[in-house]
Formats: structure tokens, sequence, C-alpha cells
């Protein structure tokens, strides 16, 4: 199996400049990666939530070419660009990998960045780490942005968020101790738990136990596959449709629609990005609960999210269309869990569809 090198170097050059650069950063005020007074240099900084939801409207809408182009403008290396360059690099020997376990090797080459995991449906999935995150264009390579003074630090299972004075803190938080500091419950530090890939209460996120009662959704998962002969062979083509409300910080999140195709391996057995064209209508409307384990009624309803129209999914598998966020209302003392905060989803209806090799995949969406 050819060796993997190339990547890492390229990074490391890159980021090495960008350290050299770094001493006149502080001297620029237009762009908002260095305006007003972000605790570190490589970090974007944001006047408000609300342009913090534009921003990630505006760079989830580019191609990898336009967003490589713009963070050059901005001096700046975000996370997602990093691991989508280390996905590329894994991705063109996925039919080389014989087995699980190449593919295994090939990631732990990366594993800052990538992550094989299991998918709704138990079947592995080649990932970037934050994939489901519509900030992974926003954070630094700490997985960090700022709002004015609060940090916002975004994690696989958690969203954390801190005064600046606490920066050398959240450096040293991680997917594998969320937990301990959920424990010690640190002062001045806010950490809200994601436990979206485990079914209702039935699990644990780091050891620290979901709250009782009825599940409050976050997320809608639907998906279809076809299999399909291409070149002599047969492969599993899938689209994977989500919607979901991503927080952002404070008591903002966005409503994403994210649109992942996919193709199995030939051998490895593992789901690899494959680059289509998906078209959507979709619709989604939201409520609250009087209660925010979700124990009460429903209050209300919103208006529904409406999005329609064509999204071409990348390298990664990925794209995203977005709205700006809704505002929550948060009635418990953190530490908290995601499903304490007591927006849901109320109705999603819509369908999105794709065309591998003239085949198509349509995914519906029906919840009430």
């Amino acid at each position: 199996m050819r060796k993997l090198f190339l990547f890492t170097i390229a990074v490391a050059i890159g980021l090495v400049a960008c350290d050299k650069k770094s001493e006149m950063l502080n001297n620029n005020t237009d762009s908002s990666v260095r305006s007003k007074a972000p605790v570190s240099n490589n970090i974007r900084y944001f006047n408000s939530y609300e342009e913090l939801s534009e921003e990630i409207d505006r760079v989830n809408a580019m191609s990898f070419d336009d967003l490589v182009a713009y963070e050059a403008e901005l001096d700046f290396n975000s996370f997602g660009k990093l691991a989508d360059m280390a996905y590329a690099e894994v991705a063109q020997y996925q039919d080389e990998y014989e087995n699980i376990e190449d593919v295994k090797g090939a990631i732990a080459q990366h594993s800052e960045y990538l992550q094989l995991i299991k998918d709704e449906q138990d079947e592995y999935l080649v990932a970037t780490k934050l994939y489901r995150s519509g900030t992974k264009y926003i954070v630094n390579g700490e997985r960090m942005y700022q709002v004015q003074d609060t940090l916002i630090k975004i994690l696989e299972n958690a969203i954390i968020e801190a005064h600046i004075e606490h920066y050398e803190t959240l450096l040293k938080i991680n997917e594998g101790n969320v937990g301990a500091y959920v424990e010690n419950n640190p002062v001045g530090i806010l950490i809200t738990i994601f436990c979206l890939k485990c079914p209702f209460n039935s699990c644990t996120c780091n050891g620290h136990n979901p709250p009782s009662g009825s599940y409050i959704g976050k997320e809608r998962t639907n998906y279809e596959e076809e299999l399909i002969k291409v070149d002599g062979k047969y492969r599993y083509h899938k689209l994977i449709v989500k919607v979901k409300m991503d927080p952002v910080g404070g008591k903002n999140e966005k409503t994403l629609y994210i649109f992942d195709t996919r193709r199995k391996g030939i051998t490895n057995g593992a789901y690899w990005a494959y680059g289509m064209d998906v078209f959507f209508d979709l619709s989604a409307s939201f409520g609250k609960t009087s209660h925010p384990n979700g124990g009460g009624n429903l209050l209300a309803t919103s208006s529904p999210v409406d999005r329609y129209g064509t999204a071409r999914t990348s390298g990664c598998g990925l794209c995203w269309t977005t709205h700006k966020g809704n505002f929550l209302e948060t009635n418990t003392s953190p530490p908290y869990h995601l499903e304490e905060r007591n927006n849901v989803f109320v109705t999603t209806r819509g369908y999105a569809r794709c065309y591998a090799h003239g085949v198509e995949i349509k995914v519906p969406f029906d919840y009430n």
C-alpha cells in the first residue's frame, strides 16, 4: 500500500508559514479573524451571533477551492478544511484497501482529523471529525471561535462556552476528558453534552447520564441506498439526509439540512464520500415544551423552515443548506444536556433525491 506522507508534510509546511506571519496579524483590524480583541491570532472573531450565523451560511455554501482561497485571504486554517484535505489524501486509495483493517491503518495516520464510525444502519463510514457540525469551517485547529468575549469550543459530543479568561483551560478539554470536566463543574465554563448517537435515554455520554423523561429530538435522519452495477462491479450507493438543530453558542442554534452522498468500497466494506447533485424540497417546524426534560405539553409551533433547490456534495460527501438560528430558552442550571434545551422538532416534511449513474435514490421525509 502506498504511504500517505504528502498531506502531513504539506500541512506542516503551511502551519509553519502561518506561524511566521502571525506577528503581522494584530496590525490588521479589518478581518473578522483579528478585529476587536481575539484571544488568539488564528481564531475567528465575531461581533454577534447573527454575524456568526451569516458566516456559517457563507462558508458552507463555498466549493472547496473557493474555501481555500477565502481562508488564504484571512490567513486562517479552519479545522474543516484541514480535515477535508486529510480525507482526500486517504480516499484517493479507497479501492486499494483490501479490508477494514487497511482502512483503519490509513485513518490512523490522520487521527486528528479522520474517524471510522458505525452509522445508524451499523455500517462503517469513513468521515472527518466534526463532519456533522455546521461550524467545522469556522473553528480553528483547536476547534474554537470567539463571539465578543465568549469562546466556543466544538467537540464531537459537546459544545463548551466560556469567557476568554478560560482560554488555557479550554485548550485542555477534548472528547476523552470532557466527562471529567462535567463532573467537576468548573466555575465559568458551560458544557452542553450531545447524546445524539444514542437511542433515546439508553446510553451515557462519557460517563454522564442523560436526563430522565422523554427524549427531545434534535435530529431527523433518513436514508436510502441502491445497488448499482458500474464497470462490471456492483456497489451500494447511499443518500443520507439529516435535519438537525446545531448549537452555535449562547442560546442560539442553527437549523441544518445536511446531505451526505456515499458509495461502498469494492473490497473493504466501508462507505466513502461520493460527490453528487442532490435535489431537495424540505420543511421543518419547531415547538417548545413546558418542561426542559420533555415531560410537559407542547407550547407553540414556529413557522416552518422551508428549503428547496439543488446542492452539490463535496469530496467529503457533505453539503449543507442552513437557516438563521432559532433562539433557545434554557431552563436548567449548567452543566446540562442538549436534550434539556426545550426546542423540539414538531414536523419534518419533503424529500431529497440524487442520481447515481442514472439510477434515482430518493429519501422521503414525513415525521410528525
